[in-house]
């Protein structure tokens, strides 16, 4: 059977899987399917870029003049498949935080983990795991007051998704709420490193230029007795701890 393997280097959001995705499949036509199917007005651009000395895609949606909608609308009356409406929402439930956003904002960023549920979707595989995720940490301290990372929400949704996570001294969250509950609806389990057969990978890109490569690995593999394909690209100067201590043994 065949399983989708996320491999996060620095943090996780919903664009960063998406560029993943689209790398590792070249599945643009799921992509926007979905996003017209919530928004006609909307294009969808793919571009390589680097993070870092690692090559990756970055993909991303331009919309056209920002309207106000309900995200929970826009999730029932969309005419697709009932499984992606159910996980779409599922993912807007908890990955909320109570804050007053800006509809039209929470609109997008549903239409990129639609997106990837549309995806995956015809990737028919049976399980998603994920490796460690990590995520910023640190305190930043201003006059009026000060901002912890993570934030207690994300702490409280990675606890919630079961996800395991590892600081890194990088003052961002680079691990976001959505990209949390992408991988919650997904039912992705923690999978340490390990030797994978792969079929294909791909290379999402984040918007961050931090100390880290700010990409995410996906790896569409099969599971079998003859696990032997690792497809290790990382630079070892790059390389993070869990690789590390894989890269010894």
């Amino acid at each position: 059977m065949k399983y989708i393997y996320f491999d996060c280097y620095a943090g996780f959001d919903v664009k960063m899987a998406l560029g993943s995705l689209i790398d590792m499949t070249k599945d643009t036509e799921s992509a926007i399917k979905i996003a017209k199917a919530i928004t006609p007005d909307v294009h969808l651009y793919t571009e390589e870029t680097k993070r870092q000395s690692m090559e990756a895609t970055e993909a991303f949606f331009e919309f056209g003049t920002p309207e106000e909608r309900n995200a929970s609308e826009v999730i029932q009356s969309l005419c697709f498949d009932d499984d992606i409406k159910t996980k779409l929402k599922l993912w807007l439930k908890l990955k909320s935080d109570g804050k007053k956003n800006r509809q039209y904002n929470e609109v997008e960023e549903l239409i990129y983990c639609a997106a990837c549920l549309n995806i995956i979707k015809h990737l028919d595989v049976k399980d998603v795991f994920v490796s460690s995720i990590y995520q910023g940490s640190a305190a930043i301290t201003t006059e009026k007051n000060i901002t912890v990372i993570p934030s207690p929400h994300t702490e409280l949704l990675c606890k919630i998704a079961g996800l395991h996570t590892a600081p890194i001294s990088i003052e961002k969250e680079i691990l976001t709420p959505g990209g949390i509950m992408l991988l919650y609806v997904l039912g992705a389990k923690h999978m340490p490193p390990k030797a994978h057969n792969v079929i294909m990978s791909g290379y999402g890109a984040g918007d961050e230029n931090l100390s880290v490569p700010n990409i995410t690995r996906c790896i569409l593999a099969q599971e079998g007795e003859d696990e032997i394909s690792l497809n290790f690209e990382s630079m070892f100067s790059e390389m993070n701890t869990e690789f590390a201590s894989f890269a010894k043994n």
